[in-house]
């Protein structure tokens, strides 16, 4: 067992690991920094919370959608480099390691994106989609969150291919749901299908990309409420305001 530096928990890591820090947690996961000694870099290594892994269903999916992702040779998607269990059964995944704010850090912090900024950036994400359909693979958690932009190059990059698939299907049984039958996921980016529960397809990524570039131009989403009842009503009865009413120089 491996306490990490910073004082917090502790992961039974493989040897060939080295625990840093944590970098964040959700839900369903937790995120840590740790190095590869062998191959002189740094990794982000991802486990499954156990009270999700302890359904053998989510399990089976994450490390299947994870190695999915692995297929996946892209300058806009996070590389995957392996999948294994830790000793107490959790999934865990290690990829690349990108220092940098998350879409959502960038929109808190400044606002809309400049034009020429958004542009780039929303072509990179969609040039990542696109990789990410021709695998067969749908991601299905296009959201702000989900995307790293790297300090050092400025670099977009999808990522959390895993848990998307496990939180989003309902192919097989044991899969939770929320209330409602609203799959678990932030219902800003939902398509109309993932609402409803009907299963989903690359058209469903397309919808969330569309929210996700109408955020990142006007610094809110197309569809607000003081509820997520009121969120997917938007979804599926309203039209949003135009984005040239909002960016006359678009």
């Amino acid at each position: 067992m491996i306490t990490d530096p910073s004082g917090g928990s502790t992961l039974d890591l493989p040897e060939d690991l080295q625990l840093l820090r944590p970098l964040g947690e959700g839900q369903t996961a937790r995120v840590h920094l740790a190095r590869e000694p062998a191959l002189a870099r740094l990794v982000a290594v991802k486990v499954l919370r156990p009270h999700v892994a302890a359904d053998p269903i989510a399990r089976r999916r994450f490390e299947r959608e994870a190695r999915s992702a692995a297929r996946i040779s892209h300058p806009h998607v996070t590389r995957v480099h392996r999948v294994g269990r830790l000793p107490g059964d959790e999934p865990y995944i290690v990829m690349e390691y990108i220092e940098g704010r998350t879409v959502r850090d960038i929109l808190d912090a400044q606002g809309p994106m400049a034009t020429p900024v958004a542009r780039r950036i929303l072509a990179e994400v969609a040039s990542a989609l696109e990789a990410t359909h021709d695998q067969g693979i749908i991601h299905r958690d296009v959201r702000p969150d989900n995307i790293l932009v790297e300090n050092r190059t400025g670099r977009a990059v999808l990522g959390d291919f895993g848990i998307a698939a496990l939180l989003e299907s309902g192919s097989e049984p044991g899969l939770k749901l929320t209330g409602a039958g609203i799959r678990l996921g932030d219902v800003r980016y939902l398509s109309p299908e993932q609402i409803h529960g009907w299963p989903v397809t690359e058209e469903s990524d397309v919808y969330s990309f569309g929210v996700l570039a109408y955020e990142v131009l006007t610094g809110e989403g197309p569809h607000r409420g003081h509820s997520d009842q009121e969120v997917i009503s938007g979804h599926l009865q309203n039209n949003p305001t135009p984005l040239r009413e909002l960016r006359p120089e678009l």
